[in-house]
């Protein structure tokens, strides 16, 4: 799938295109993808994401691509991108379970639809007497007439290669080539933390793009109205230098693509944000207010800008807080602390100079559960209501973990 070019330091890689710019895969790891049908009937380790990780040896395999269509539906980051060819690229193994027949939609409504039909067709490769290799992409191009550009795009497999045989669809990759008409991969990456009060702000320019029209400020309405002194005029690299900027405060930028030549200039572009870090402390493990920590736990932060050196204050009154020690790092392990306890803790953070205090922050150790029934080993509950321990309320301490960001609910 598209390539990635790392830029480090100062260095800036400048394209001047002329004529048709070359196409290029809209979709990149991470964009948002659903399965068609969107109904988990997939391996947990071949799930539709997989389908445009950049990986061959990785696959999106549903199990009733057999018998139906199934397919992936994806938001590319890159949003409003004119696609206008396709490849696939086989899986592992079972050549009965390849795609040889496709859909292609597109929608600007929702990842949901409504979707129009861009063009169908069969892949010609996966199709032909010999099994195609595996790993290995289609080289008969795959290319239809397409002038609109989407938000949204549907890809099915209508059918695969033996569907007696098959007891599912697989593909390694899918890849929807075209032109992003809009500015695109920002850096600072969206939301991102910055560390610096100064930014060389880079994006990928749209395909048609002669110039760049930028818009950046503090406030996020004015910067999509290009109104409140944001519009910062155009510029002929995709490059901006901002410097100056104050620790703590939220920016946002906009990157409009221009063509004075071109029908449909300008491109508006998406609103990007950043927030460069507090010179406070900040982003602390356990997280503040945090309930049933393993007592002793480590404690870790991200060190204010421009911090050298942390000093770690810690005690069970928020008013009255004991200096532990003074770390290089961004870590301190406690000891002795008791359970079912509220322990209050504080990064001050220095360069050497200055010492910025920190906010105070919190969390409490798991409450000590007697054993009632020495044959009963492991009750849980689920009744916590916050966070992601689930406690073992037979006492004997064999504490659950729910693996990710679970959503608790009155029952």
């Amino acid at each position: 799938m598209c390539k990635r070019l790392l830029l480090f330091g100062a260095a800036m890689l400048v394209v001047y295109a002329s004529g048709a710019a070359i196409a290029a895969d809209v979709t990149a790891p991470g964009d948002v993808v659903q399965g068609v049908p969107n109904d988990g009937d997939w391996p947990g380790g071949e799930v539709p994401a997989m389908a445009i990780d950049d990986n061959v040896n990785t696959k999106f395999l549903h199990f009733k691509g057999a018998t139906q269509p199934t397919g992936i539906r994806v938001t590319p980051s890159a949003a409003g991108s004119i696609v206008d060819a396709l490849t696939f690229t086989t899986a592992n193994d079972a050549v009965e379970r390849d795609p040889v027949a496709f859909e292609f939609y597109g929608s600007n409504v929702s990842i949901d639809g409504p979707y129009t039909l861009i063009a169908s067709g069969p892949i010609v490769d996966f199709a032909g007497a010999t099994a195609w290799p595996r790993f290995t992409k289609n080289t008969t191009p795959i290319t239809f007439s397409n002038k609109t550009p989407y938000n949204h795009y549907q890809v099915l497999i209508t059918a695969v290669r033996n569907p007696t045989g098959a007891n599912s669809m697989q593909v390694a990759e899918i890849e929807l080539l075209g032109q992003v008409l809009k500015a695109h991969q920002p850096n600072p990456a969206n939301n991102a933390i910055w560390t610096a009060m100064s930014a060389s702000l880079t994006w990928l320019p749209g395909a048609n793009a002669a110039q760049h029209h930028v818009y950046f400020g503090t406030n996020a309405t004015d910067v999509a109205n290009g109104t409140g002194g944001t519009d910062k005029g155009l510029q002929a690299d995709p490059m901006y230098i901002v410097v100056g900027l104050t620790p703590g405060t939220t920016y946002y930028w906009r990157i409009d693509e221009v063509n004075d030549l071109h029908p449909d200039s300008p491109w508006t572009g998406d609103v990007w944000t950043f927030t460069v870090a507090s010179v406070k402390a900040w982003d602390p493990t356990p997280a503040n207010g945090a309930i049933n920590v393993v007592k002793n736990s480590q404690l870790t932060w991200r060190a204010g800008l421009g911090a050298l050196a942390s000093y770690v204050f810690m005690g069970t009154s928020p008013t009255n807080l004991a200096q532990k020690t003074i770390v290089g790092g961004t870590s301190y392990t406690p000891t002795g602390q008791a359970d079912g306890t509220t322990y209050y803790w504080r990064i001050d953070s220095t360069d050497g100079s200055t010492i910025v205090t920190g906010d105070v922050w919190s969390y409490t150790t798991i409450p000590l559960i007697p054993i009632t029934d020495p044959n009963l080993r492991g009750w849980w509950t689920f009744d916590e209501g916050s966070g992601s321990v689930v406690l073992d309320r037979s006492g004997h301490g064999n504490h659950g973990m729910i693996n990710g960001n679970p959503t608790w609910i009155d029952g």
